[in-house]
């Protein structure tokens, strides 16, 4: 079963039934700040869940789409590998760190933040967690974690790692 995280995550529209501020919209496209919408519906988050699509797509060989459930409340589709499941969490998780830091630079920095911004910290994001896993993983988790696909995200040969993450 589910539970709510909206008393965890503070998301405008929460903090606005407790009177802690004064309205209840989103920093970055002005709709009404819910869990869902900042994690799943937003016009700036959106683009980033169909990119882990086509990511998790490509590496299962079959349509993947992302609900809103398992973006936010981690009910994520059952795979035959236990390494796409591991792929999606981290990609998921990498999404919503870059989304909530971009989100609070607005809110409390009121820098200006463009979808493109978000899009270029989860990239950075996902790069660095790949390199990361290259250097810490042996090679055969390393490529069943990062390596499937057509095309893949990343490929290893011996201690050379390529890339293939826009």
């Amino acid at each position: 079963m589910a539970h709510s995280a909206s008393g965890i995550v503070p998301v405008n529209a929460y903090l606005f039934r407790l009177h802690v501020t004064n309205n209840a919209l989103c920093p970055l496209c002005r709709w009404p700040e819910t869990l869902q919408h900042r994690f799943f519906s937003c016009t700036y988050v959106r683009p980033l869940w169909t990119l882990v699509e086509q990511w998790m797509s490509a590496a299962v060989a079959e349509p993947v789409t992302i609900s809103p459930e398992a973006a936010i409340f981690l009910q994520y589709p059952d795979f035959k590998d236990t390494f796409y499941l591991r792929r999606l969490q981290i990609l998921s998780g990498e999404q919503k760190l870059s989304v909530w830091l971009q989100r609070n630079g607005k809110k409390y920095d009121r820098a200006r933040i463009t979808g493109i911004d978000i899009h270029r910290l989860f990239i950075y994001f996902v790069r660095v967690r790949v390199r990361a896993d290259f250097h810490r993983l042996d090679q055969d988790t390393f490529s069943r974690l990062w390596c499937q696909g057509d095309p893949p995200l990343a490929s290893a040969a011996g201690r050379l790692l390529t890339l293939y993450i826009d």
